[in-house]
């Protein structure tokens, strides 16, 4: 650690060693330094190719029209490396010409507790336990714009800096702050990017603020170095849209779209190619605008200008390629640390190349000898100058096998393990296998597919021990073995199967089993660990009563960041219209009207329960709140704890609190070892959600207007009105009531999060069916608190005890960190609790299902995909004489009665359902109602309890309605 007296007495050190030269150099001699510094930007992500001779070694259909130019200007560096294998440390590698292992800055951890080992409670069973890493730059360590400024340099850093700290105290007189990811981010987490973005990822006015520092050195005469470190090409992709759209139409995008089951309209924007590739060629505009002031200004003749990236990076979308380096950001591979660079300036050959080794810790000694410096004064670095390579000097032995090192001491999708790369010869070590010695010969294998170790056992054992001797001279923090090592616990992480596959290995691999891993974290993977989940299901919530979803008063924050964490769904369907058979569907994978005794008196049977099948996989399982499936007994259907939590204490949190309270203490007594599913089925907002609430309170200054509300809700209106309620403070009321949920799950929530189990559990919400209605039963009566029921399903007709839309279909959001997008709006794929047994078992490596389960493993749509689902739903209640209902593709189909006839609606285009088009379409309806009466004859004759009079009573309501669009043409 070093402290403020040996910083200042760096500084006096360089200031002294480098006089001499500054009164020997007039400013005018003294070129310029502009450092383009791209994020998670890949060796093969330029359409410059970085070897002649490998047409992988570009990416192809991108244009980059300025940065080509720039290339053919000046040099290209075929073997360029970033300090690390991630943003933060890298950039304190080109900050201080210090390689990571030396600076201590590993990771970007922000500031830790612990001064060498990471002890958090996440790494407790893993094999080794890693290191923490420094979180700023030390005090006595000399940066690029301390370094130049003795040399009468003034220095700026505009746009990303990510490594803690103020830049104006490691000399820069103009920047951004102490900025991460979080300002490129410019639109949130939205799915589709605004038409009218004008500055995606702040690339124009990163380069106004840069250009704008130019033109006022310029004017004064005075030398410059500038740092534009731009948030593109990072994560959370933005262009602007008629770049995306010029890219959307390309027909490698459009096979790509074509082979992922998507479409230029409905794709993400996370997973859209053609926004990947809009945002390189915005950056391109934006360095061509530097290098267009650059000539404006006249200062073309005395500027260097270098363009590189942080780390690598490797793409989903490389048309008809297979990409050349192995790994990603995260790994020490070298598709983590090999990056592409070009630099053009004074004496700078045009068109030239370079294919030694180099480094961006060179840059520090690099610029310090460019600004008429002497980098042989600079001390504690590793970096050498290059200045002579670029002015055409022949790199000899010494530099081209001079050691690189790459120390990643840490777990993140990667591993804790190391690197050294020594001309061609690389050596890797994975702290977890010290057993697997790693060597490489990157002039014929840069895929490092072929491990040469143990065929070369003195060369390995050479450079291995070479680079333990370096980390050993420079201090840097080295994982131990885990005394405390669960084998099985590690065995269930998330990322297990990566580290398999991209660890250690002796032997070959094939570089094609890269592209395999992609898919292998993309949808359709088998996931073997096994994560902890959380089921929150609302009673009687409407499809649009949270804000997420569209209620114009409902303030929901923390299903909103649920939502913005998450994915959430807009098809998504429960399989009964009231309570149980909604829960039957969910819990046993069966449609409902498949048990012959109604469950909600006679319970499930013998039949394979989803928390039986989770206990039987060695889950803790609990049930917190309302019941309503059957007989409660000790032990039931595989539930490890089970309490209604009827007790609260805490009005302020609404009638829910209680069993919110159980299921937190439940999740809270987690040891981390043992994986957990914990149901919490509340009672909010089943009637009666009463008056004179508190939490109504929160909603005093909403401006009640029925015209917020859609033509299907009106009827909803007219009720409670008819009944003597006063709309707006009913609607207070009932917002009160969802307030109070939303409260009690950001509670779950943040229990989750400072657990430290956010990053391995499911969290889902969603609610049984539809809103219940105002009026009951055929004869329309009142309670006490009926005009408070102001449930809303937007815009869909119906609602509980209706098999219409507004009765079945309901919101669902699932949270899985680094599993489930952040941020995606699924609004293709049609989804329902009957899928979920197969797809949580598929998740949870679960084989022995049931043999008769009526829904289909949709895991693949939890993690991305937006394709259609393979099976129609059905819907039908537990009477022999109950009419059906179905939703197969785009068309939802109610079975005639004897008094009214077939209902068909395409929901794709009426999901209000308020055009009956069955006469238009009588080979729809021919083929639906084949498929619906096959569907039936395999259901009971009789059953033993039916409750089917109030939603065929209700449904007959619906149908004779005419009021706004209720009615039927």
């Amino acid at each position: 650690m070093t402290t403020l007296l040996s910083r200042a007495l760096g500084a006096i050190v360089v200031a002294a060693c480098m006089a001499s030269t500054l009164s020997a150099a007039a400013p005018a001699d003294k070129p310029n330094i502009i450092l383009l510094f791209i994020d998670d930007w890949a060796w093969n992500g330029s359409p410059i190719p970085m070897d002649d001779q490998l047409p992988n070694s570009k990416m192809p259909v991108l244009q980059m029209p300025n940065l080509e130019k720039l290339a053919r200007d000046g040099m290209k560096f075929r073997n360029a490396y970033s300090g690390a294998p991630q943003c933060s440390p890298s950039r304190v590698c080109v900050q201080t010409g210090q390689s990571a292992p030396r600076s201590g800055y590993t990771v970007y951890l922000g500031q830790p507790k612990d001064d060498y080992y990471d002890t958090r409670r996440q790494y407790a069973g893993l094999p080794v336990v890693p290191n923490i890493s420094d979180g700023s730059i030390d005090a006595g360590t000399t940066t690029i714009a301390e370094a130049l400024r003795p040399l009468g340099y003034q220095s700026a850093h505009i746009g990303k800096w990510h490594i803690g700290g103020d830049p104006g105290e490691e000399g820069y007189v103009l920047h951004d702050g102490d900025t991460n990811n979080n300002p490129g981010n410019t639109v949130g987490k939205v799915k589709r990017l605004p038409e009218d973005l004008t500055d995606p990822k702040l690339m124009f006015s990163v380069t106004e603020k840069a250009i704008g520092f130019m033109r006022s050195q310029a004017s004064e005469d005075t030398p410059f170095y500038l740092q534009i470190s731009h948030y593109a090409m990072h994560a959370g992709r933005e262009c602007l849209d008629e770049t995306r759209k010029k890219y959307a139409k390309h027909p490698a995008v459009q096979a790509y779209y074509k082979e992922n089951g998507t479409t230029a309209e409905t794709i993400n924007r996370n997973q859209d190619p053609a926004v990947w590739l809009g945002m390189g060629e915005d950056l391109d505009t934006c360095i061509g605008k530097v290098l267009d002031e650059v000539n404006k200004l006249g200062i073309e003749e005395n500027t260097y200008v270098v363009v590189t990236s942080d780390n690598g990076y490797r793409h989903k979308f490389y048309p008809g390629l297979t990409q050349p380096l192995h790994g990603a950001k995260w790994w020490v591979w070298q598709g983590g640390v090999r990056v592409p660079m070009v630099v053009r300036g004074p004496g700078i050959k045009a068109g030239s190349k370079f294919d030694a080794n180099v480094v961006n810790y060179d840059f520090l000694p690099t610029f310090v000898d460019w600004a008429g410096g002497n980098s042989n004064t600079l001390e504690n670095i590793d970096g050498v100058s290059l200045a002579s390579y670029l002015q055409g000097k022949e790199p000899d032995d010494e530099f081209r096998n001079r050691n690189l090192y790459f120390h990643y001491p840490h777990y993140r999708t990667s591993m804790p393990h190391s690197a050294m790369v020594s001309g061609n010869k690389k050596v890797i070590h994975f702290y977890e296998r010290p057993d697997i010695p790693m060597l490489f010969d990157l002039s014929g294998d840069e895929g490092e597919v072929q491990n040469i170790a143990e065929s070369q056992p003195k060369v390995h054992q050479r450079m291995f021990q070479a680079m333990m001797g370096y980390f050993k001279q420079v201090g840097a923090r080295i994982p131990k073995t885990n005394p405390d090592f669960d084998r099985e616990a590690y065995k269930q992480t998330k990322e297990y199967e990566t580290r398999l596959q991209w660890g250690p290995f002796m032997g070959s691999r094939e570089l094609e089993a890269d592209e395999v891993e992609a898919e292998d974290t993309h949808p359709t993977a088998v996931l073997k660990s096994q994560p902890n989940v959380v089921f929150i299901f609302a009673d009687d919530l409407g499809y649009a009563d949270i804000a997420s979803y569209g209620h114009p008063y409902a303030k929901t924050p923390s299903l909103d960041r649920l939502a913005s964490e998450g994915t959430s769904f807009t098809q998504f369907y429960v399989t009964g219209v009231t309570c149980n058979p909604s829960r039957t569907g969910l819990m046993t994978g069966l449609f409902p009207a498949r048990f012959k005794m109604y469950p909600a008196d006679y319970g499930f049977g013998d039949r394979v329960t989803i928390t039986q099948l989770f206990k039987n996989a060695g889950y803790r399982t609990g049930h917190f709140g309302k019941w309503h499936i059957g007989p409660e007994t000790e032990d039931v259907y595989g539930i490890d704890e089970y309490s209604s939590g009827e007790k609260n204490d805490d009005p302020s949190l609404g009638r829910d609190a209680g069993l919110f309270n159980a299921a937190i203490d439940f999740i809270k007594r987690s040891d981390g070892k043992q994986p957990f599913y914990v149901n919490i089925w509340g009672h909010i907002t089943h009637y009666p959600v009463k008056g004179d609430s508190e939490l109504a309170k929160h909603f005093q200054n909403i401006d009640f207007k029925r015209s917020d509300f859609s033509e299907t809700m009106q009827v909803k209106f007219d009720e409670a009105a008819s009944i003597g309620g006063d709309l707006a403070q009913s609607m207070r009321e009932y917002m009160g009531e969802v307030y109070s949920l939303d409260l009690n799950i950001g509670r779950v929530m943040k229990t989750i999060d400072d657990l430290g189990l956010r990053d391995n559990t499911i969290v889902v919400f969603s609610s049984d069916h539809g809103p219940a209605p105002v009026l009951l039963g055929a004869k329309m009566e009142s309670k006490e608190y009926s005009a408070n029921m102001l449930g809303y399903a937007g815009v869909f007709r119906g609602g509980k005890h209706s098999q219409y839309e507004g009765g079945v279909r309901v919101p669902m959001i699932i949270r899985w960190p680094g599993r489930v997008p952040e941020g995606k709006v699924n609004e293709t794929s049609v989804t329902s609790t009957i899928d979920w047994m197969p797809t949580l078992c598929r998740i949870a490596g679960i084989n022995d299902l049931p043999e008769e389960v009526d829904g289909e493993d949709i895991s693949d749509i939890w993690f991305g995909s937006d394709r259609t689902r393979t099976i129609p739903l059905y819907w039908k209640t537990n009477s022999a004489g109950s009419q059906p209902a179905m939703r197969d593709g785009k068309w939802k189909y109610h079975a005639a009665t004897r008094r009214d006839p077939a209902e068909l609606y395409d929901l794709s285009s009426d999901p209000s359902e308020s055009r009956n088009v069955a006469d238009d379409h009588p080979q729809v309806v021919e083929q639906l109602e084949a498929k619906l009466r096959a569907w039936v004859r395999d259901l009971p004759d009789d059953y033993d309890k039916t409750d089917d009079k109030q939603p065929r009573k209700r449904d007959k309501q619906e149908r004779k309605s005419k009021a706004g669009t209720n009615g039927v043409d």
